[in-house]
């Protein structure tokens, strides 16, 4: 079945996750949060948690997902099949002529994105959720999405202008979640 993403709710047990201090100046640094949850998250590599969970505590859009019952894997790409498999569903639009010019490394004050990228890819991974029977919201369909991004929506905007500038990428590198149990589907 499609993963749907109309209507999704929290997953229970998301509070137990928040940094203490979080939304203050004085947040927990991520190796003190890793210590206590390493116990709970240890199935997850840590890069995935520092820059999901942790970082994005109360900004993410995939609350919906339980960590305790995702796997990971790490999935190489090529960037022809990375653009027509993964789908940025949050973060966009993907406007590679304007994400160019935000992104691009020579600007005054560039943007981390851009700097983080050596030898075609970026260098920290970004995460995605697999869905194998597409995905769906409201009324459109998306059958040939295999991947859906959990973070790191501005990577895939820089590696799409790049694309669309024929620039020379890859291979990448991803995080790809799976889940144990699938919920929210219709």
């Amino acid at each position: 079945m499609m993963l749907d993403l109309a209507n999704l709710t929290d997953a229970p047990g998301w509070d137990q996750f928040r940094p203490v201090g979080e939304d203050t100046f004085q947040q927990e640094l991520f190796e003190t949060w890793w210590e206590r949850q390493a116990q709970t998250l240890g199935h997850l590599h840590a890069e995935i948690c520092e820059q999901w969970i942790y970082r994005h505590w109360r900004g993410t859009r995939h609350r919906w997902l339980d960590p305790l019952d995702l796997t990971w894997r790490l999935e190489g790409f090529d960037t022809d099949r990375f653009l027509s498999l993964v789908h940025l569903h949050w973060g966009g639009p993907a406007d590679p002529a304007h994400d160019y010019e935000v992104f691009r490394p020579d600007r005054p004050d560039p943007l981390e994105t851009a700097l983080n990228w050596e030898n075609g890819t970026w260098t920290l991974p970004p995460i995605l959720l697999e869905t194998p029977e597409g995905i769906r919201f409201h009324a459109e369909k998306y059958p040939n999405v295999r991947f859906l991004v959990v973070e790191g929506s501005k990577r895939y905007r820089w590696l799409n202008a790049l694309a669309h500038r024929c620039a020379p990428t890859g291979p990448h590198q991803a995080y790809v979640l799976s889940q144990r149990v699938q919920v929210n589907e219709g």
